[in-house]
């Protein structure tokens, strides 16, 4: 394994150019490059400041969620990519919701040498601020301040484990949050009769004799915590944030 000074003298020039939010980690999670970008949120001056440090040395409330970062790295190390929602406070101050795509970084010689990270802004995704107003009123909690909102949600093409395709699994994710067939065939733009004939498909696939079974089964094998890819591949308008979040 490749040493962090190493690694940075390889590697940091290059990411450091890049225009989003990117950040290099070695195989035990420790920093060694950001785009200036992510070096600006996380509140690090320069590429020195970073090196050999992880995530349970942010400056910020980000820094609590080190535990489940350090996790999400390890399962990308074995299965070679993740994607998950974030929701935390970095030093500018402001709550922000990123999906964090992580996958290996391979050398020339196709050894893993560590990761690499592209967080995607989407605060403002009409998607996600459903998924953030439904949870506060579940939970009856409210982003403040003074405080840290966390959403654990894991981001995937489809409901492999439930045996269902990926246009199952679409109508699959609307159905077990109560929409009506006709508002799904807008949102997916099939008509109606697709709709309901997926519908009875996926719930003979799960032993499910109606929508309401649907409901319970997803809530006994939390599917909840599960998004779909192309819930932000589709295109949306939002005039203005709803939930009063600071940008």
């Amino acid at each position: 394994m490749q040493n962090i000074d190493s690694l940075a003298d390889q590697y940091s020039h290059m990411i450091n150019q890049l225009p989003g939010l990117f950040l290099l980690k070695s195989c035990d999670s420790k920093y060694f490059g950001f785009s200036q970008k992510f070096s600006t949120l996380l509140g690090w001056k320069n590429q020195k400041d970073c090196l050999g440090r992880s995530d349970a040395d942010l400056s910020c409330q980000a820094s609590e969620l080190a535990d489940i970062f350090t996790q999400e790295d390890k399962e990308t190390l074995l299965t070679g990519e993740t994607k998950q929602l974030h929701v935390t406070r970095y030093c500018d101050e402001n709550v922000r919701i990123f999906i964090a795509n992580k996958s290996r970084l391979i050398a020339q010689n196709s050894d893993v040498i560590g990761l690499i990270v592209y967080d995607e802004d989407v605060t403002y995704h009409p998607v996600v601020q459903k998924l953030v107003v439904d949870e506060m009123v579940k939970t009856r909690k409210f982003i403040s301040n003074k405080s840290i909102y966390n959403l654990k949600m894991k981001i995937t093409p489809c409901y492999k484990k439930l045996n269902l395709s990926t246009r199952e699994s679409e109508i699959f994710y609307y159905l077990i949050r109560k929409e009506s067939s006709k508002i799904i065939s807008n949102l997916l733009d099939i008509s109606v009769r697709t709709v309901e004939k997926h519908t009875q498909n996926i719930m003979e696939k799960l032993a499910c004799h109606s929508r309401k079974q649907l409901i319970e089964f997803a809530a006994d094998t939390e599917v909840f915590d599960v998004l779909l890819n192309s819930l932000f591949t589709r295109s949306f308008t939002l005039k203005q944030n709803y939930l009063g979040l600071p940008v």
